[in-house]
């Protein structure tokens, strides 16, 4: 046996402490808020701050901003309306070629009603030809007129995203003729801007016939 006592066992460390007004250390995760993922600031989830997705068709298809309506409208008016306008100068300078006027006052004395006659045939036949543009060309397999061929949107069936067909196409542009003739062109105005706040972008035509118009590739 040794004459000398065994040593005595080493202190335990002392404590770690943190810093003078410092705060102990934190495990991973300690504090995070309830719910909210590690490493996640606070009040940002996923998806946080980005603008809601845009309103879609029974196919998932994005449905068209109203300002590529009004362009195709815009760019329809006047396909329409040359054809229009040919028809009723051709009409008109026949009918004033029968008029005849008392040469000491100028007054018509005979053919006026001739010229009445050409105004409304003018305008019968300018009908016919929007009737039959827009029937056919938005109830068509493709569903596009000549202004949404150019902005890249069609007519669909909001039932089902196929073709419209021609019979509703035709009473989808029918619609509108009482519009404007009925209120000095105000409802028809009100027809045009209610996409703007519509949750399906339709506008009231759009409504009676089940269709909305989308965006193509």
């Amino acid at each position: 046996m040794s004459d000398f006592p065994p040593p005595p066992p080493p202190p335990p460390p002392p404590p770690s402490q943190p810093p003078y007004g410092g705060q102990p250390p934190q495990q991973p995760g300690y504090g995070q808020p309830y719910g909210q993922p590690y490493g996640q600031p606070y009040g940002q989830y996923p998806g946080y701050g980005y603008p809601p997705a845009a309103p879609v068709d029974v196919l998932g298809r994005p449905l068209a901003e109203w300002w590529k309506r009004l362009v195709a409208y815009l760019i329809d008016g006047i396909v329409v309306g040359i054809p229009g306008i040919v028809v009723f100068g051709i009409l008109f300078a026949g009918s004033i070629s029968q008029l005849e006027t008392n040469p000491n006052t100028g007054e018509i004395t005979s053919g006026g009603g001739g010229l009445v006659g050409a105004y409304i045939l003018g305008y019968i036949v300018m009908f016919a030809i929007a009737t039959v543009y827009y029937g056919l060309m938005n109830g068509s397999d493709r569903g596009q007129t000549l202004g949404k061929m150019v902005l890249k949107i069609q007519v669909r069936n909001a039932t089902d995203g196929g073709p419209l067909g021609v019979g509703r196409a035709l009473g989808r542009y029918l619609f509108t003729i009482p519009l404007s003739l009925f209120s000095c062109g105000i409802a028809a105005v009100l027809d045009g801007l209610w996409p703007l706040w519509d949750a399906k972008r339709q506008a009231l035509h759009d409504k009676v016939v089940h269709s909305v118009v989308i965006d193509v590739p």
